[in-house]
């Protein structure tokens, strides 16, 4: 059973330009810098971007910064404003060496439906990579330093599957208070620790199932099934060719359990547990093992240092701040995507049939 399910935003039909291209094709890259420029023109430009959280709003008001300009330089001046909100799509500009972030905020379900149309209600959206179509730059940021500009679009989200071979490291030192970056590691090592079967608490595949318990009301999913759906759970655990350890972080993807396991529609979790539980990792171990000695993982997630400042709503007549911030000191690093190195159908066959089957 499935609630909360409504139907998608329904995209006007378009003939292609010709048999093998796409009504957008012919729109003109453009970067991040450029879309923040005051005198950018917007009219046919794409902006490559990776999708890397879809976060429903759990009933609070949100902050944003309108910059004010002084002359050509931009001050730090900031006049704060709260909002209402539906739900906030944070991208990552995928042409950018040093993990460019920025955000759409959609103020209602059908405005973020239709920036989400071309997917359907089995698709996963989080780690999907694609284009923005004329995106237009707000005058408003997530945070006081600009450091997560938001932008706004008319058209849905056009997915374009690409294959992300540039490197761009975590570089968690470097990260000021209150900054986004997204990265991507290329060819690394993967271990997975402790790997086990878990309900998720999400049914649904758009958010990839990436939220853990004590975020799963964020869940940024469209319909949400009623009963939970076994998904694999483990401390990931990510190394450079030199053994340097890069990233240690607990994940949960149902994208990669599909990679994993051959989950069938009667299992439960019994069918993991116990005597089962040894057959299931030692699959999961040699399938991992196997990639990591054929080129390794591309491995592509987002960290922040700080976080977005969420307002409550009124109580007892007065407007209360709810603080979401991770302490300064920490970086919460978040894995979007696993996905091997090598993909052709080959290669993918041959992990295909190294999948953990319950007999």
């Amino acid at each position: 059973m499935v609630l909360d399910e409504e139907p998608f935003y329904e995209l006007p039909h378009e003939e292609p330009l010709h048999e093998h291209q796409q009504w957008w094709e012919p729109y003109i890259d453009c970067t991040l810098d450029d879309v923040l420029q005051q005198n950018f023109d917007p009219t046919e430009r794409k902006l490559p971007v990776i999708i890397l959280q879809v976060r429903k709003n759990n009933n609070k008001l949100l902050s944003t910064y309108q910059s004010r300009d002084s002359g050509k330089t931009k001050t730090s001046q900031y006049a704060p404003f709260h909002s209402s909100y539906d739900r906030l799509f944070l991208f990552g500009y995928r042409n950018s060496p040093n993990g460019r972030c920025f955000a759409i905020i959609r103020n209602s379900s059908a405005t973020s439906k239709k920036l989400c149309a071309t997917f359907t209600s089995d698709s996963t959206i989080v780690g999907a990579t694609g284009y923005l179509l004329e995106p237009r730059y707000c005058n408003r940021n997530l945070t006081q330093d600009s450091n997560l500009p938001l932008l706004e679009v008319e058209e849905p989200f056009i997915q374009h599957q690409v294959l992300q071979h540039l490197s761009i490291p975590l570089q968690v030192d470097s990260m000021a208070p209150g900054e986004t970056f997204f990265f991507q590691l290329v060819g690394v090592k993967l271990t997975l620790q402790t790997p086990y079967m878990c309900n998720s608490d999400c049914g649904g595949s758009q958010c990839d199932r990436l939220f853990l318990p004590a975020t799963a009301n964020q869940c940024g999913c469209f319909s949400i099934k009623t009963s939970s759906i076994i998904t694999l759970q483990g401390m990931a655990i990510v190394k450079d060719n030199n053994n340097n350890e890069l990233l240690k972080v607990n994940h949960r993807s149902w994208t990669f359990t599909k990679l994993c396991v051959a989950v069938t529609t009667d299992a439960t979790l019994n069918s993991y547990k116990q005597q089962n539980l040894r057959p299931l990792r030692h699959h999961i171990r040699d399938l991992i093992q196997y990639v990591n000695n054929n080129d390794g993982w591309n491995i592509c997630g987002w960290a922040r240092r700080g976080a977005v400042h969420d307002v409550s709503d009124l109580k007892d007549g007065v407007k209360t701040r709810i603080s979401e911030d991770i302490a300064a000191e920490d970086v919460s690093p978040h894995i979007v995507s696993i996905v091997p190195y090598r993909n052709t159908e080959e290669f993918l066959n041959v992990l295909g049939n190294m999948k953990h089957v319950v007999h």
